[in-house]
């Protein structure tokens, strides 16, 4: 990497405009410079983080938490943990199995196939990534229905996944359409 030299006129500013360094000067255009490239493994990592961030804050929101804006996922993720009983987290995994299936199909469908090789260079595996994203829209069911019942969970997580299936198709649409832009962004 080279160094940058920049000579400094009054009112000059340098901000760190993510993935580079904006360089602002008064009644000129802006200037960017690229930061190291992080490689394919590392863009998508990030993409995913931002992605989780708005599915927990989503989720904090329909929970009517003053500030979901400024959660972290780590305390949202806390507050499942310490309110979702093992019968919940049972059904979670039944859920994130069901999810996990259909989104198999959905990304083929989508153009994004299990034997890709640029998946599989860099060990991704949307379905399971994007099951997880999608489980945040079931925690405010599962919090509610939090009763222990083993028989009946599976009938119960079934009617759950049919009952927002329509949700769920509108919420991997756009997550593909996120996901399809940052491609194209860093391409």
């Amino acid at each position: 990497m080279r160094p940058l030299y920049i000579d400094v006129v009054p009112g000059c500013r340098v901000v760190l405009d993510e993935p580079a360094l904006r360089i602002v000067v008064p009644e000129s255009a802006d200037q960017l410079f690229p930061l190291s490239r992080a490689d394919g493994k590392q863009r998508y990592d990030n993409w995913y983080l931002s992605m989780q961030k708005l599915a927990a804050r989503s989720f904090a929101r329909r929970l009517g938490m003053s500030d979901w804006r400024e959660v972290s996922i780590n305390e949202l993720r806390h507050l499942v943990a310490m309110n979702l009983s093992s019968e919940g987290q049972y059904r979670a995994n039944l859920l994130v199995g069901l999810l996990h299936s259909e989104l198999l199909l959905l990304l083929s469908e989508s153009g994004f196939c299990s034997d890709d090789e640029a998946l599989l260079s860099t060990e991704l595996d949307l379905a399971a990534d994007l099951s997880k994203l999608l489980l945040w829209d079931f925690y405010p069911a599962l919090l509610d229905a939090d009763k222990p019942d083993n028989e009946k969970a599976m009938v119960a997580m079934a009617v759950l996944y049919q009952q927002r299936e329509d949700r769920l198709y509108l919420l991997f649409r756009s997550t593909i359409s996120k996901l399809q832009q940052f491609l194209l962004a860093v391409s």
